[in-house]
């Protein structure tokens, strides 16, 4: 069908194609990591012929790669504000093919797109929590993410302000923190009290209490204070889901350029984040506080950015995926602690649900 016959302008086409192929590239770079092997649909089905066996996870990350390319190739840098904000950019496409490059380790590849990404001008902000501050979602180091409204109908707002609130303010308090993720920060980390809400610290405009949480500890991220989400509203927050930030490619071009014995490289975009988290000190820092990684060799280096990663995006929905593709020794270190069962060989993937396998018996 052309687009003239559709009433859509040729410029438009390409514009809502690039979208849907970032948006279905997303969907199945989070569906893979998850289920590993699994149906790749690409056109619409009829019941009849909807039953098909599983691809390898191969052939999803080459049909990802595909989509990728397509779509940056189709969006605009930037749109513009309004009504267009939060809309999949050039920047989201590159940014995706990056993360799924270094998760395939095509290491260059992952490079290259980062790179790229870095010269489309986004920077990381000043303060560490403008990433999770309603006020300030617009800010330039989101590169892709899920935008939330309040009081819209049908509703429309964020409901993880829900899930990570404790229940005595009214939410479900379902969420908690681990001591073995408080310790991964190093000394005098300001995103430790940035991230993480914990007795004698504030807890926004609400006193925190250790009895709130069965660990001691509750989110900071994805919470908005009282006084933006009162409690009779806990699910209608206005704060987005940030899907992909710049942090998060710096630090996997780090990674990359590691990997291909390009050390000294490497600490160049893994300093730039330590440097911003240093900023974030109230008051006088002490000395030392998170100086720049001077450490070269690859093993130890390798070590140190996983450990930035987890301080830098923790409670962001990064660390399961991180843990799994760093294989088995790393995995099985990180989980048998807490779930003494995990074998790494069987738990890898999450078994595609008994659903699925009713109304797709190819599968």
């Amino acid at each position: 069908m052309s687009s003239e016959s559709t009433g859509t302008s040729a410029d438009t086409r390409k514009l809502l194609l690039g979208e849907a192929k970032f948006l279905r590239a997303y969907y199945y770079f989070t569906l893979t990591n998850f289920y590993g092997n699994i149906p790749l649909r690409l056109n619409v089905t009829t019941q009849q012929n909807a039953a098909m066996p599983a691809s390898t996870q191969a052939q999803i990350y080459t049909q990802i790669e595909k989509d990728l390319t397509e779509a940056a190739a189709a969006l605009p840098d930037k749109w513009s504000a309004g009504n267009d904000a939060g809309r999949a950019t050039k920047g989201a496409a590159l940014a995706l093919l990056a993360k799924a490059s270094l998760f395939q380790k095509k290491y260059t590849e992952a490079v290259n797109y980062a790179t790229q990404v870095e010269g489309l001008g986004y920077n990381l902000t000043d303060n560490f929590m403008d990433n999770f501050n309603a006020s300030a979602k617009t800010n330039n180091e989101v590169i892709f993410s899920v935008w939330h409204i309040r009081n819209a109908q049908p509703l429309q707002g964020n409901s993880l302000n829900y899930w990570f609130a404790p229940r005595d303010l009214n939410g479900a308090g379902v969420f908690y923190p681990t001591q073995n993720l408080v310790d991964n920060f190093e000394a005098n980390d300001p995103r430790l009290d940035l991230t993480i809400a914990r007795t004698g610290k504030p807890y926004y405009d609400s006193e925190f209490k250790a009895a709130w949480s069965t660990t001691g500890y509750l989110s900071k991220k994805h919470i908005q204070p009282l006084s933006e989400v009162p409690t009779t509203t806990k699910n209608d927050g206005a704060l987005n889901y940030e899907a992909i930030r710049f942090a998060d490619i710096l630090l996997v071009k780090a990674e990359a350029l590691n990997e291909q014995n390009q050390g000294s490289a490497a600490l160049v975009p893994l300093n730039k984040v330590r440097e911003r988290a240093r900023k974030n000190y109230s008051g006088t820092a002490p000395a030392g506080l998170l100086p720049n990684i001077t450490v070269t060799n690859q093993l130890q280096l390798r070590t140190l950015i996983q450990r930035e990663r987890r301080s830098e995006l923790a409670l962001e929905f990064q660390r399961y995926f991180d843990v799994m593709r760093y294989g088995q020794v790393y995995a099985e270190a990180s989980l048998l602690p807490g779930a003494p069962n995990f074998n790494y060989t069987r738990n890898r993937f999450f078994p595609i649900p008994q659903t699925e396998r009713n109304t797709n018996p190819a599968l």
